[in-house]
């Protein structure tokens, strides 16, 4: 699996594989491209060229002290994506990677044909005066930056069990907490600062508005009107109110179609058969 250089002296990983038109994934924070395995297997089998990026400070990419702001790490995207040759794709951003795919498709439109947003609203993680979900970002960070810097591992612990509407495979937990721990603390820090503080309300009119959030995917076409947009909400059996975050973009999306998802955290393996309709949600 190739490491490409995105900055002097810093190397992301991606996991390139398959041929055909491009799906491009973007894991949210701690995580890397193994989230992914279900969706690589079906797409790339339907005729995808299927590339995961782990972000800079996750995983088996490297681990700089600097560079973590979103302009950044949608520059590292881009670079990739460009080293890669790749143009005209469907990138899905999970969580925190959807904050970067959705500043990407603003910024790089040339690059990005759809764009699916699994678990994030994108534009903004916490409660601000024009976006009124969530708590102020301030105390949030405090606490975390706090909790990570006395005992990072009992803190990301808390951090993934609270993830969950409800109680989850504890071997689910455990994997997660593994990934997450090849995150050091000065990247995760600095993460905890971009999700919490980043705004993008700014760029709805310039980057793709449609809003996922489950494991079952949807997307919308950039060029031109968009005659059925669709957002789609938490998961049915997830439902918790951080679901409101991502419904209310939907108010901003002119024409949305509002779809509640069917299924548990894109992180958890499915049953057999489901992701069999992948390859038409992103044709």
């Amino acid at each position: 699996m190739p490491m490409i250089d995105v900055e002097d002296r810093v190397r992301v990983h991606v996991q390139d594989l398959g041929t055909g038109p491009a799906v491009v994934f973007i894991s949210g924070f701690g995580l890397d491209h193994e989230l992914w395995d279900r969706q690589v297997r079906v797409l790339a089998g339907a005729g995808h060229r299927t590339v995961c990026v782990t972000q800079r400070g996750h995983g088996g990419s490297d681990h700089p002290l600097h560079g973590y702001d979103i302009d950044r790490l949608s520059a590292d995207l881009v670079s990739v994506l460009e080293t890669l040759g790749v143009g005209d794709a469907t990138v899905v951003g999970h969580s925190f990677g959807g904050q970067v795919a959705f500043h990407t498709a603003a910024t790089a439109p040339h690059l990005v044909a759809k764009l699916v947003l699994v678990g994030s609203n994108a534009v903004r993680a916490s409660r601000s005066e024009d976006f009124p979900f969530g708590g102020p970002p301030d105390e949030i960070v405090a606490q975390m930056v706090s909790d990570e810097e006395t005992d990072r591992i009992a803190a990301r612990y808390r951090l993934i069990r609270s993830s969950f509407a409800g109680e989850q495979d504890p071997r689910v937990v455990d994997w997660l907490m593994r990934t997450w721990m090849r995150m050091p603390t000065w990247s995760a820090i600095a993460c905890y600062h971009t999700l919490l503080c980043t705004d993008l309300l700014h760029e709805i009119a310039r980057a793709l508005p449609g809003v996922i959030d489950g494991v079952d995917v949807e997307v919308r076409d950039q060029c031109g009107p968009v005659e059925d947009p669709a957002v789609l909400g938490p998961p049915a059996d997830d439902l918790d109110v951080r679901g409101d975050r991502d419904l209310g973009l939907a108010e901003q999306v002119g024409g949305a179609r509002v779809v509640v998802a069917q299924g548990r955290e894109v992180s958890q393996d499915a049953q057999d058969g489901r992701g069999q309709d992948y390859p038409e949600l992103v044709a």
